[in-house]
C-alpha cells in the first residue's frame, strides 16, 4: 500500500502541478468543489480547488525531484492522520475528485467557527475549524496538525462549540497625581 503525502504547492497551482504529477505518473489527488459565478455577464460553474495549496500525493521517496521539477513548496508529512483525511474524502467525493457541496449551508455552523470533536474515535478531543457542510450528517473540518491545517471530514453531530472563556477584566488601578511639595517649588523659583 502507498503512503500518501500531504504536500503544499504555491497559491492557485492545485491543478497546474497536478497535470505535471499526471504526466510523470505520480499518483496524487487534487480535490475540487464546483462554484458559480457570474463571469461576463454569464452565470457559470467551475472547479475550484476545496483546500487551496494541498495535494495529497504518494511521493515514492522523490522528494527533492518534487521540489525541484514541480514547485512543490513542502510537505506536511505523512501517516495515519493524512490516510484518514484522504479516506474521508474519497468516500464523498466522485471519481474526478470533486467534492458535492449542498446549496444550504449549516444552519448550526458557520464557516470559521472554533469546534471542538466529540466521540469515542481517533479525532476525539480535537479542535477543528468548520469549513462546509458536505451532505445531511458529514461536516468538512480543519485540524491543526503539527502546524499545518489539515482538512477532515467527520459527521456533524459529533462536533461541538469550543467554549473559550474570557480572562475577568483587571480592575483598573487609580493612580493619585503627584504633588510637589510647596517647600521644593519656593527654592526653586528663587
Amino acid at each position: 500500500m502507498p503512503a500518501w503525502s500531504l504536500c503544499i504547492v504555491g497559491p492557485n497551482r492545485e491543478f497546474t502541478t497536478s497535470r505535471a504529477l499526471t504526466r510523470w505518473d505520480f499518483e496524487h489527488k487534487v480535490f475540487a468543489i464546483r462554484r458559480r459565478g457570474v463571469h461576463r455577464g454569464r452565470t457559470r460553474e467551475r472547479l475550484l480547488a476545496a483546500f487551496p495549496g494541498y495535494i495529497w500525493l504518494v511521493a515514492n521517496d522523490a522528494w527533492d525531484t518534487l521540489r525541484e521539477v514541480f514547485g512543490i513548496v513542502s510537505f506536511i508529512g505523512h501517516g495515519h492522520l493524512i490516510e484518514a483525511a484522504l479516506a474521508s474524502l474519497m468516500q464523498i467525493a466522485d471519481k474526478d475528485g470533486v467534492i458535492p457541496t449542498p446549496e444550504i449551508s449549516s444552519q448550526r455552523f458557520a464557516l470559521g467557527d472554533k469546534l471542538i470533536i466529540q466521540g469515542d474515535g481517533v479525532l476525539a478531543g480535537q479542535r477543528a475549524i468548520f469549513q462546509n457542510l458536505i451532505d445531511d450528517d458529514r461536516a468538512m473540518v480543519l485540524l491543526d496538525w503539527m502546524g499545518r491545517m489539515v482538512p477532515v471530514a467527520v459527521d456533524e453531530r459529533d462536533l461541538t462549540f469550543e467554549v473559550i472563556e474570557k480572562p475577568k477584566p483587571r480592575r483598573k488601578r487609580r493612580h493619585r497625581r503627584r504633588h510637589r511639595h510647596r517647600s521644593t517649588m519656593m527654592v526653586a523659583s528663587a
